[in-house]
């Protein structure tokens, strides 16, 4: 028998649309990492639960699940080692002292799922599977504080061998209590504590063998667990193991202690475990089914690949809180966000990164994402004006406002509508329609000339770029940008949209009649005849006559609402071709935020963002492209977005800007904005969000598949 989880022949640092993986009922599409690969990994944990990472090279990765979100852990070792003959062999290629490492790691990642084949240096086959369970449909079981290993070994050699499986905690123990050994419901292993405040936080290391071995402290190790290993010539061993914690209480920094939803499902991280162990294999069928669902799809086989890794964001970047107080202000389903990054940008609930990277919510937990939108209504100035963000680096109840506000209440409005439209609910359209009012009013008031847009106002000092107060927000722009006001136009139709739903007559024909007078000004102020400048304000003389890669944002704003093309279908076209022939051809990765006409890099704004690519802007751009009908430009430059995050080995650790040279991270890590890859597909079909969540169209088909139990 043998240990194989992979496919043998199948490696290199491409794209693969054929391997073979147990468990998934249609060959996966993928990167294998080979032997000696090194580089970042799938994190284990699930909705607002913390993670911790399996690396490509078989250690530790980077850990936050007792509460470091902005300063992550990275362990020591590797989960597992297998001690014979007094030796230790160590699961992973890394070096360590006194631990003999493989000779190679071989690793393919499906998060939440990282397979690995390790070639040990003894005579011995293994592989781990591990897993935590993220599952679209089901928010609660995504919500599982928990990570759960299987483990093969067999035996090709003519000798039997005997000795011990180990698998070691990812704890620094100095500051928490002895490790002690802990039973129940069938399992065994060791347990560390960490008192605090009179309450216990803590993490409980817990085995069970399918054989019907019970896993043990390991001598020696005391925050490990251990199964003895006895193999004759061969045969094959199967051991099952189980990680879990509950850090339930987090402090953020505005000083309010939170409590993390999971802990009203878990007292203790043994309840966790116990939960996975008795779940195990249907929660890790669930995963396979979704993800089968997306390999089985007609997406490119690239597209695939970075749709199911893509949602690694959601372990790494999201808090679900619950609040059990009297004075409480949200409710049951407590409150969920998504931070900016918290590695790269730490900033709850960015509402200019939420309108990209918000559709893995949308589509597969829209009670989830209703509840940050309540949030945002919930924090809505008298006068209109919605907050960039709840806080900052963690702050919950701390929002931010004029800063980049010449969009955050337009693109409210946007995500307001495509709740709706997701969802069809009249009882969130009379509860939020009044706060749309209020938003379309505030940005109306930031309209300087009357002339139907909202117009840019730049915060920074004479000689300084910061705070430009748009998503480029260290690039000032003045006057009626085709980014600004563009998003503008795009939330004044779906104001209109929602207030013919909701039967108010009068509010849509004022939404349309502003319209009217925008988009007559759009085009005589910006489009030059080829393309729409990035700004100008007459008055001051301040333009720009760039192009920028994604100056139709409000095309696919409105195009991705199901809410028809914004700008005349003639001006998309030749605008997309002026973009192909500057922004696309200056790069292989993807596309250039902005260049000037003459074919040079734009410089503007200290040359850093124009000349560079924003994965999740350009992304944007790219899906307008495809809804225009340009689906094989569309598609290549997204192609090229991947294959930038696959050279570079960025799956499970995206960037916001990437170097337009090659590809390259350059700033931003682990980022919001990127979860946009959900858009592409929908894109690709011509579909909005209602459509997109049909019988017969991929999201629809995940959620179905997600929720399926049999």
């Amino acid at each position: 028998m043998s240990a194989r989880l992979l496919p043998p022949d199948a490696q290199g640092k491409g794209v693969s649309d054929a391997l073979d993986v147990p468990g998934l009922s249609t060959p996966a599409a993928g990167v294998l990492f080979g032997p000696r690969d090194t580089g970042p990994g799938v994190p284990l944990g699930g909705l607002g639960t913390g993670y911790i990472a399996v690396d490509i090279d078989g250690s530790w990765g980077q850990c936050t699940f007792a509460n470091e979100f902005l300063k992550p852990r990275r362990p020591e070792g590797s989960p597992f080692r297998l001690e014979v003959d007094q030796v230790s062999y160590a699961f992973s290629t890394a070096a360590r002292d006194g631990i003999v490492p493989a000779l190679g790691v071989r690793y393919f990642g499906h998060y939440p799922v990282a397979d690995l084949e390790v070639e040990l240096a003894i005579p011995l086959q293994a592989s781990v599977r591990a897993f935590s369970p993220l599952i679209p449909g089901d928010a609660a079981a995504s919500n599982t504080p928990a990570a759960g290993f299987d483990v093969r070994l067999s035996n090709p050699s003519s000798d039997r061998v005997h000795g011990r499986l180990v698998f070691e905690l990812p704890l620094d123990i100095q500051n928490a209590s002895a490790p002690q050994p802990w039973e129940g419901d069938g399992l065994g292993g060791v347990q560390v504590s960490a008192p605090r405040h009179g309450r216990t936080f803590g993490h409980v290391l817990a085995g069970a063998a399918r054989g019907g071995q019970t896993a043990l402290p390991a001598p020696a190790a005391p925050a490990a667990v251990a199964f003895a290993v006895d193999l004759a010539p061969g045969q094959q061993m199967e051991f099952r193991f189980i990680l879990s914690w509950c850090y339930p209480y987090l402090t953020t920094s505005d000083g309010h202690p939170r409590l993390h939803r999971y802990a009203t499902r878990f007292a203790s991280a043994a309840a966790a475990a116990q939960y996975l162990a008795r779940n195990f294999d249907a929660l890790l069928a669930r995963v396979l089914r979704w993800q089968s669902a997306v390999y089985a799809s007609s997406e490119p086989g690239w597209l695939k690949d970075w749709l199911v890794n893509n949602l690694y964001t959601l372990p790494k970047n999201t808090f679900w809180l619950a609040d059990e107080h009297p004075d409480a202000w949200y409710g049951p389903d407590g409150l969920y966000t998504h931070s900016e990054s918290h590695t790269g940008c730490p900033i709850i609930e960015t509402i200019v990164c939420r309108i990209h990277g918000h559709f893995p919510a949308l589509f597969f937990f829209p009670e989830l994402e209703r509840t940050t939108l309540d949030a945002f209504r919930h924090y809505q100035l008298p006068d209109g004006e919605i907050p960039f963000a709840f806080g900052q680096p963690t702050a919950i109840d701390m929002p931010i406002y004029r800063r980049q506000h010449p969009i955050n209440s337009t693109e409210y409005v946007l995500l307001v509508h495509r709740w709706y439209t997701r969802t069809k609910s009249d009882v969130f359209l009379r509860a939020f329609l009044p706060s749309v009012r209020r938003a379309l009013a505030f940005a109306a008031s930031l309209d300087k000339d009357g002339d139907g847009l909202v117009d840019d106002h730049p915060h920074n000092l004479p000689g300084t770029y910061f705070p430009a107060n748009q998503f480029y927000d260290c690039w000032p722009w003045h006057g009626a940008s085709a980014y600004v006001a563009g998003i503008g136009l795009a939330a004044l139709v779906a104001g209109a949209a929602l207030a013919h739903a909701a039967g108010d007559d009068a509010f849509a024909s004022e939404c349309q009649r502003r319209l009217d007078d925008g988009m007559r000004a759009y085009r005589t102020k910006l489009w030059t005849g080829n393309y729409y400048r990035v700004y100008t304000e007459p008055e001051t003389g301040n333009s720009s006559d760039a192009v920028l890669c994604n100056q139709l944002m409000g095309e696919w704003c409105t195009r991705v609402g199901g809410l028809g093309p914004l700008f005349p279908p003639a001006d998309v076209e030749r605008a997309i071709a002026t973009i192909e022939r500057l922004n696309v051809a200056a790069t292989a990765h993807g596309a250039v935020n902005s260049m000037l006409p003459d074919g040079t890099p734009d410089v503007s704004g200290g040359a850093e963002f124009a000349p560079n690519i924003f994965l999740g802007e350009v992304t944007a751009a790219a899906c307008t492209w495809m809804y225009a009908g340009r689906q094989d430009l569309g598609l290549e430059v997204v192609r090229r977005l991947h294959g930038a995050l696959v050279a570079h080995r960025r799956l499970w650790d995206e960037h916001c800007l990437l170097r337009a040279t090659d590809g390259g991270p350059k700033w931003g890590r682990e980022y919001y904005s990127d979860a946009i890859a959900w858009a592409v597909p929908m894109a690709r079909m011509g579909l909005d969000v209602s459509q997109f969540m049909t019988s017969g169209h991929l999201g629809h088909t995940v959620l179905a598949a997600g929720r399926a139990t049999g």
